[in-house]
């Protein structure tokens, strides 16, 4: 692979080539025509013969990349999204756009959709990548995560192209509020050589900046790749999404050294007690990010508190198949039943038979005052009984997860 920095300017690079792309297509790409250029010029001169994007949408870019290496056939392209419809057309199919610009199929190109790279990256265990493009989430931190493992895959001279560098200047800063860094803060911490387009007006329509950048990868990326890992302690903004963490917890375990490992995990569980908990409030002592239990155990598992936290939480259960609750206590006596749980009141209330087994009461109310409230008034009733509060469980059960992985065998 050529040097990065003795190459032409990238966007002004045989630029007849990317302009072979009919209109009716380029109109789909979300880059700048520049940027466009720019990647078409990165990949006529360095000629790379296996090439990884990861993020697709439209497939705005992927025909860029494939119009680029088209008279090239030994060169192949491999596309992955984690959706399967476009986000702005989800009526559409991820990559319509190169079934638009090649009807009958492209040789040269593979797609998966509706998977992460970590869950695939075992299929490219005999191969290397030597040029990649990732444009994924724009949540951090996303981008830093595929970058992480896709590193292992990549040639050791590999080119990988960032996109949205420059996306908290944009006007796209209220459609994607409080996430317009990831793609910046990975880029920047990268180790390497680094390209960015230069062309004058286009930095003029983008207040200065560029919102598109290459980093080349050498010995230096591997040697402070220590970098990245501890800018994921930066607040993460993917919870609530799709992201499985599974997939891409065992691939850098499988990847790095255990000390990075444990910077991922920590950095995992201390964002996710601050979503749950909030920025503001007190820390979670280990004591409790330490609380191992999977609802599995056949210790009867009790909720406390019908609502709308309740629901979640059954939903929650559901979605990760956990033996639900044995029955839902709540005050209100006109609530009998959620999802077909039934609903009684606490029989230190209602004058039922108090239960001295070994109970997992989750107290399903949002109010922190109340839930410290409840949780005194049931130690009195109940000290054999492990009480804990919404947030606890959801701590507890994502470290019980980061640690099964950490304990399974390679």
């Amino acid at each position: 692979m050529k040097n990065i920095k003795e190459l032409e300017q990238p966007e002004t690079f045989e630029n007849e080539v990317f302009e072979s792309i009919p209109p009716e297509v380029q109109k789909y790409a979300e880059m700048h025509h520049i940027e466009s250029k720019f990647i078409n010029g990165l990949l006529r001169q360095t000629k790379p013969l296996r090439i990884l994007e990861l993020g697709v949408a439209e497939g705005g870019s992927t025909c860029v990349l494939l119009n680029a290496i088209k008279d090239r056939p030994e060169a192949t392209l491999t596309s992955v999204d984690i959706a399967q419809t476009c986000y702005q057309y989800p009526e559409r199919p991820v990559a319509f756009c190169v079934d638009m610009l090649y009807p009958e199929g492209d040789r040269q190109w593979t797609l998966y959709t509706g998977v992460d790279f970590s869950e695939i990256c075992a299929d490219f265990e005999e191969q290397s990548f030597d040029f990649c493009v990732i444009d994924t989430a724009h949540r951090h931190p996303v981008e830093s995560l595929n970058f992480l493992c896709a590193l292992p895959y990549l040639a050791p001279d590999a080119i990988v192209v960032f996109h949205d560098l420059s996306l908290f200047v944009s006007q796209e800063l209220s459609i994607f509020p409080n996430i317009c860094l990831a793609n910046k803060l990975c880029f920047d911490t990268i180790v390497g050589h680094k390209l960015k387009p230069s062309d004058r007006q286009y930095l003029i329509d983008n207040k200065g900046f560029c919102n598109l950048g290459a980093v080349q990868i050498s010995a230096d990326t591997f040697k402070y790749v220590q970098n990245v890992f501890d800018m994921l302690y930066f607040p993460w903004s993917v919870f609530g999404t799709n992201l499985d963490m599974k997939p891409i917890l065992a691939a850098v375990r499988r990847f790095y050294p255990p000390e990075q490992y444990s910077d991922l995990s920590r950095a995992y569980l201390l964002n996710f007690s601050y979503s749950v908990h909030g920025y503001f409030s007190q820390y979670i002592p280990d004591t409790e990010l330490l609380l191992h239990f999977r609802c599995q155990d056949g210790r009867q598992t009790i909720f406390y508190g019908a609502g709308a936290a309740c629901k979640y939480l059954l939903g929650y259960f559901k979605k990760k198949e956990l033996t639900p609750p044995a029955e839902i206590w709540d005050r209100n006596e006109n609530i009998t039943a959620v999802d077909g749980i039934p609903v009684s009141l606490p029989p230190f209330i209602g004058g039922g038979k108090l239960d001295e087994g070994e109970m997992l009461i989750i107290i399903t109310i949002n109010d922190g005052r109340v839930v410290s409230e409840v949780k005194a008034e049931i130690s009195v009733h109940y000290p054999r009984a492990k009480v804990v509060g919404t947030g606890e469980f959801f701590l507890a059960y994502v470290f019980d997860e980061i640690e099964s992985i950490l304990r399974a065998e390679v």
